[in-house]
Formats: C-alpha cells, sequence, structure tokens
C-alpha cells in the first residue's frame, strides 16, 4: 500500500481499500499491536465503518492472536467479505459489532458461493455482538475452516430484525469445519 507522507506507514482500512482495487490476490500482514476501527459510518467500500473487502483473493496475516488486535470499538462489525479466498491469521478480532444496529456477524460477516473459502487459523474472537452471529456470521455455500481459534464472551443481541442465533458463529448454508478450537462464554440475551 502507498505509505503515508512523512511517516511511511500504511493504515489497515487503506491496505483493504488497495486490494479492493486489485484483481489478484494479496496480504496484508500486520505488526504487534492494537488497531482500533475508528472511522464511524456506513459503505461498501471500506471507507468507513466495517472493512469491506470485494475483490480478489487475500490473506491478512499478524503476528499472533496476543500481539496483533484489530478492535472494532463497538461501532460496526469488523469485517465484511464477499465471495473469493480469505484466509485471516494469527490475531485477535474484539469489539465488533454496534449492539444497536449490527444485524449479521459482529466481527465477520462472509458471504460467497460453492467455490470460495473462509479460513480462520489462530483466531481469538472476544467480545463481539450481532443479532446473528455474534463472532461469525457465514452464508451462501463457501467452505468455512477454522483451526486453533478461541471464541470468548460473543453475544447475540435482540434487535427485533431475526431471532438471536449463534453468539459465537452461525453458518446458514455454509460447510464449516472446526478443529483444535474452543467455543465458551458465548450467551445468547432475550
Amino acid at each position: 500500500c502507498e505509505a503515508t507522507i512523512n511517516t511511511n506507514d500504511c493504515s489497515l482500512r487503506a491496505a483493504i481499500m488497495e486490494t479492493n482495487a486489485l484483481s489478484s490476490s494479496d496480504s496484508i500482514s500486520l505488526p504487534a499491536g492494537v488497531f482500533v476501527l475508528d472511522l464511524v459510518g456506513e459503505d461498501d467500500f471500506a471507507g468507513v465503518g466495517d472493512l469491506d473487502v470485494t475483490l480478489g483473493q487475500l490473506t491478512i496475516e499478524g503476528v499472533s492472536r496476543e500481539l496483533t488486535i484489530i478492535d472494532g470499538n463497538a461501532t460496526d462489525r469488523i469485517f465484511e467479505f464477499n465471495g473469493s479466498d480469505i484466509t485471516l491469521q494469527n490475531m485477535t478480532l474484539r469489539n465488533g459489532g454496534d449492539p444497536n444496529a449490527t444485524v449479521l456477524g459482529g466481527a465477520v460477516f462472509v458471504s460467497g458461493n460453492d467455490s470460495d473459502l473462509m479460513n480462520l487459523f489462530n483466531i481469538k474472537f472476544e467480545n463481539n455482538r450481532a443479532n446473528a452471529g455474534g463472532a461469525l456470521f457465514a452464508a451462501s455455500e463457501l467452505d468455512v475452516v477454522i483451526k486453533n481459534s478461541v471464541f470468548t464472551n460473543n453475544t447475540t443481541v435482540p434487535l427485533g430484525v431475526t431471532n438471536t442465533y449463534g453468539p459465537a458463529i452461525f453458518c446458514s448454508s455454509c460447510n464449516i469445519s472446526i478443529d483444535s478450537s474452543t467455543i465458551n462464554l458465548s450467551l445468547i440475551h432475550i
């Protein structure tokens, strides 16, 4: 990604926006640190609100789930992925989802088709909330692979839109594989 003038760095949001402009596979390496999403708003291009990934294959890799943290700031979900092959690894996704507005997927919403793949390796989902899929909402026949991950303190919240389903994970017509992972303290609020 193009570096910011005088700081020689690139924000996570800018890297996502640049990835959306490309049609090939791409990767983003995140250093240790806390990345707080603080641009409130709604669009489908990652300019504000959640980080929308719209094109191509993408891998986003942190240092470890203890050292690389993406914080949704309780204002919107963290990631929205629409199709293609996505891999997230070695990070924590926390505080995703606005408790008064996020309907599907507090940390991650992903949709695709039967040739698309979502890999979640060594991810900690913590304190995320949505009406359905407090941490993860996956839809539309894609394959979801979760390995060495932890879901803790994720919740569903009633918004009057639909019933509250899946405080940790809601998989709607997707194929899901979970290996060496823990789901705990995930609550449904009625």
